[in-house]
């Protein structure tokens, strides 16, 4: 089963729900706090390539001219892996997109100066006056039994989409994982091979090659908020319909960013890429299939090779 990466699109409440929504209710100012959790994009560690000794404070002033207090805490081998901004605000999200747009100023200039790479992996926010508290953590997936047998009749153009489609799966960069996936659907929408199983007459055929967006994959990408527009639409038709991603993120690849961006638009690219991540998982998954009763098919091969030992081809 295809599993997010990435941060979740939406924001779990911690402990009571009461005081979750008192919370959500008030529009008074009052006190936040916002520990962003750091993370090495390529280790996965919960922490980044700073030594910090002890606990730092720092005023961080915004263009508005309002303050946030930033605690840096280290972890037990004396790196930075937190920092814990405390404002105030009226809204939850306000307060979440000030203090997200804070450390993201914080660890461009550090990876600017540095040359590492550093990303927010995490984030926890209190309500102070209510007591009330939410996370948005990446989850941590099961593992999957081992897939040993290849199908062989799968064909060489397979594998040059399997690749692309790993090349984007273990990318900690949204957009560059939309890329990768969309291209991936993009030649699907086409037939184009290894796709082009799809324009034969069999009944495998016609079981495997209609391939839409459901309402679980919406659920599971985390875009029903985004765009609920999406579900219900034939693969094909999502490359038009993702066309404007797709150019955004080519532009920003090209040119960079225009402005800051803030913590919502970060959340509608996991759930765009989300999607089309799990789009390009699913016709790989039926392409699998189809050659995999093909194989079936045309019966096992015979292989001098394979005596006393297991091939996978």
């Amino acid at each position: 089963m295809w599993f997010p990466y990435s941060l979740p699109t939406s924001w779990k409440v911690d402990g009571d729900r009461q005081r979750a929504n008192e919370s959500q209710l008030d529009s008074g100012f009052r006190e936040f706090l916002v520990a962003v959790q750091l993370g090495n994009p390529v280790s996965r560690d919960w922490s980044v390539e700073l030594q910090l000794a002890e606990t730092r404070t720092l005023l961080w002033e915004e263009e508005s001219g309002e303050r946030i207090e930033l605690n840096l805490f280290p972890n037990e081998d004396g790196r930075l892996s937190e920092v814990v901004c405390k404002l105030s605000d009226v809204r939850l999200q306000a307060a979440v997109e000030r203090s997200h747009a804070a450390v993201g100023t914080l660890l461009d200039f550090w990876s600017s100066d540095s040359g590492r790479g550093f990303s927010a992996a995490g984030l926890r926010v209190a309500d102070l006056k209510h007591d009330a508290r939410w996370r948005v953590m990446p989850h941590w997936p099961s593992a999957l039994d081992l897939p040993i047998a290849i199908p062989e009749q799968l064909p060489q153009s397979f594998w040059p989409l399997a690749r692309l489609y790993r090349e984007g799966r273990t990318s900690s960069k949204d957009r560059y994982r939309f890329l990768c996936c969309y291209a991936l659907i993009a030649k699907w929408s086409q037939a184009e091979s290894p796709f082009d199983w799809r324009l034969r007459s069999s009944p495998d055929v016609s079981e495997l090659a209609e391939a839409s967006v459901s309402q679980e994959m919406m659920t599971l990408a985390g875009v029903t908020r985004f765009a609920p527009e999406l579900e219900g639409v034939t693969t094909t038709e999502l490359v038009a319909s993702l066309a404007p991603w797709h150019e955004e993120a080519l532009d920003f690849c090209m040119n960079g960013p225009s402005e800051g961006e803030d913590f919502d638009a970060i959340q509608r690219w996991a759930a765009i890429a989300n999607l089309a991540d799990i789009s390009a998982h699913d016709v790989l998954r039926r392409t699998i299939a189809y050659w995999r009763r093909a194989s079936h098919r045309v019966g096992p091969a015979t292989s001098e090779h394979a005596s006393g030992t297991e091939v996978a081809m």
